[in-house]
């Protein structure tokens, strides 16, 4: 829970405020791009990787599901309609849960199964077995103890309940140059994410099985988010030269890591992992 003051630091900058709801229009992940979409076509990769997340929970209408890290509400609110899911988002963030509850209380939305409630996902209020479902996306990277975070997933989780978490992983730091292990403590450090300073590419998944999850799959779609990688270069490239001749670096972290991640997109990868919790 340590890191929760950080990740509230971050979330209420007036960069981070501003610059979800100018690009993401409030929502808080990667977007999803076939071959042949514009990098500018935001709202339509964005549903498209909302999509890829309530395929890959895969479960019956009326299912329970678990949003750890919800937001403005924009991905659960998509699934609730898609599939026809009962969800529960949770959040740390006042402003976010108060706009979640705003947009879900509006006519449009009146038939869709949606609540809201402010909670940690370190440890988690609900009853054993309570979910048939639970779905992390870009949230999981904030966890300061992603191992009790899973332990929680679990828990909350019912017996053939599935775990689907749209998160990041990168290369091993002793192969990286000293420039470009600096980037990604930076962004780490700036941006509150400690675990994804721990994710090499397999250790998330060796956390999951470790829990006791049986992995289904993780897929690698960097491939599928690089347009708005570009995009988001392109943007903040001129600015960000006049951040580091200011040195406000510390100031502009979405900026600075908008052009640096672009550089080492091949050293990231953005999977979808999928795992199950065994039934009895």
């Amino acid at each position: 829970m340590t890191n929760a003051k950080n990740v509230k630091a971050y979330y209420n900058t007036k960069e981070s405020k501003l610059g979800y709801i100018l690009f993401l229009r409030g929502a808080k992940h990667f977007g999803y791009y076939d071959k042949g979409d514009k990098m500018y076509q935001i709202s339509k990769s964005l549903r498209k990787m909302e999509r890829k997340i309530g395929e890959a929970l895969n479960l019956p209408a009326k299912s329970k599901v678990l949003d750890a890290g919800s937001g403005m509400g924009a991905v659960s609110r998509n699934l609730a309609r898609w599939f026809h899911y009962d969800i529960t988002g949770i959040d740390i963030l006042d402003f976010n849960l108060s706009k979640a509850r705003e947009e879900a209380s509006k006519p449009e939305n009146s038939d869709l199964s949606l609540n809201y409630l402010e909670m940690n996902y370190h440890k988690l209020s609900f009853n054993h077995s309570s979910f048939n479902g639970v779905y992390t996306t870009e949230t999981f990277v904030h966890a300061s103890d992603p191992k009790t975070v899973l332990k929680e997933f679990y828990r909350v989780l019912k017996p053939g309940g599935r775990l689907v978490q749209l998160e990041y992983s990168h290369d091993p730091y002793e192969t990286m140059t000293t420039i470009e292990k600096q980037s990604f403590e930076f962004v780490n450090k700036y941006a509150a994410m400690p675990a994804f300073n721990l994710f090499e590419h397999g250790v998330h998944e060796k956390f999951i099985e470790d829990t006791g999850f049986k992995l289904i799959s993780s897929t690698n779609h960097m491939k599928n988010i690089e347009p708005m990688l570009r995009w988001f270069m392109i943007n903040a490239w001129l600015p960000v030269k006049v951040i580091r001749l200011l040195k406000r670096e510390d100031h502009f972290v979405n900026a600075i890591s908008a052009v640096d991640f672009w550089k080492l997109r091949h050293k990231i990868q953005v999977k979808i992992i999928v795992a199950e919790k065994p039934k009895l």
